[in-house]
């Protein structure tokens, strides 16, 4: 497990390094990409996320995001960080 590089970011979920997302998922090169969640953050009541650019937030909750990363046809993988 690493942070990609610029290029790679681009390439995969079409985002750059600090604007990453559960939304870069849509992008047609994220089949390449591993979707791990802090099983913390899924306890939560809102979640703040980019929309693939970080000028702005998008809140939603952790059935929204969980949600999200099925209907793009991604597993995730749960962790405790």
């Amino acid at each position: 497990m690493y942070f990609a590089d610029e290029p790679t970011l681009s390439e995969t979920l079409g985002v750059t390094p600090g604007a990453v997302s559960v939304f870069g998922l849509l992008h047609d090169g994220s089949d390449k990409v591993e979707v791990i969640i802090d099983k913390s953050l899924l306890a939560e009541d809102e979640l703040g996320v980019h929309p693939n650019e970080n000028t702005a937030t998008i809140f939603m909750s952790a059935s929204a995001l969980e949600k999200i990363i099925k209907k793009t046809g991604h597993k995730y993988t749960l962790v405790e960080l």
